[in-house]
């Protein structure tokens, strides 16, 4: 199981307000001291594309963006990788 099927079901009943202080803990991967890891859907990848750019991990902002994305998405039955596809576009660069 991937990590978009491991929180599809989270994802689906989340909602993220940008005024919320955090992501909610059903994404949670991992946390030490002051740090946290939590999932966002980025993890969709354009097998065309003729270049890649990297950057750091998305902040809250990309992460609220793609998970609300990824509910609506699932919610008017999008399969997996359409909503995984729209996630990312959606919020990349945000």
């Amino acid at each position: 199981m991937n990590h978009f099927e491991k929180f599809l079901s989270a994802m689906k009943q989340s909602t993220i307000s940008m005024s919320d202080k955090g992501l909610p803990q059903e994404f949670l991967l991992s946390s030490e001291g002051d740090l946290s890891v939590y999932y966002a859907p980025f993890d969709y990848i354009n097998h065309q594309a003729k270049i890649t750019i990297c950057g750091i991990t998305p902040g809250f902002q990309q992460a609220a963006l793609a998970l609300n994305e990824a509910k609506k998405q699932l919610l008017k039955g999008a399969s997996i990788d359409e909503a995984k596809k729209k996630a990312k576009e959606t919020a990349s660069f945000e």
